[in-house]
């Protein structure tokens, strides 16, 4: 079992990155609050915590920037009927604190404004999740995390030298789908966002920020 893996950003496309690991490449799907703070430069090591998720038909690897963010996307999958997926759309849109807050409240209106998560799926989880997450959050090794963005304040993700502008928007839309938006949503709330100067970190970023608001592209 892959615990962790260490190596250099070869590749970054939303929310997947492949880093180098002695020649090896290794492609894992992150939640944007651990994207967001990938270095850009291939020199620069990084250090990933890893679930792995082994099917039949895939192997799929899971990358988070911390060990206490890994913890809670494992908190979540403990949720009947709720996989990676969801969860990997409930980290992007979600600070930890602001999760946990939802959770405790038993606030399924803010809950079902995440993609893909309808009031039925919004009460299981909250169900399920509200006296784990009470204990979660008492946990030393956890509570450093609380004051952590859902999309993540540290580090650029600026578009390589000489791609387009359309590359960029495409880039942004590609992420939002990955994070469960449909292809009219996607479209609408980049396009909503988007600008010239802007670096699809904050493409996204704002594309987000717009969503969980309630506001209409």
């Amino acid at each position: 079992m892959i615990s962790c893996i260490r190596g250099t950003v070869l590749e970054k496309r939303p929310p997947f990155v492949v880093l180098d690991v002695n020649g090896v490449g290794y492609e894992a799907e992150m939640p944007m609050s651990s994207f967001f703070q990938l270095p850009n430069e291939s020199t620069e090591s990084v250090l990933l915590y890893v679930h792995e998720v082994i099917r039949e038909d895939a192997y799929i690897l899971y990358g988070f920037i911390s060990a206490s963010e890994r913890s809670l996307f494992r908190e979540i999958l403990k949720v009947n009927s709720v996989g990676p997926k969801t969860a990997l759309v409930i980290l992007s849109n979600l600070s930890t604190s602001e999760f946990i807050k939802i959770i405790l409240e038993g606030d399924v209106t803010s809950l079902t404004k995440l993609p893909t998560i309808g009031k039925k799926s919004a009460e299981r989880i909250i169900i399920e999740l509200k006296d784990r997450l009470e204990k979660w959050s008492k946990d030393p090794e956890n509570a450093a995390s609380l004051g952590e963005t859902g999309t993540g304040d540290s580090g650029q993700m600026n578009a390589p030298a000489g791609n387009s502008s359309e590359h960029i928007r495409s880039t942004a839309v590609a992420a939002m789908l990955q994070l469960g938006y449909n292809q009219k949503q996607a479209d609408e709330y980049v396009a909503a966002v988007f600008a010239e100067d802007k670096t699809v970190e904050q493409i996204i970023k704002e594309a987000l920020q717009m969503t969980l608001k309630g506001k209409k592209a």
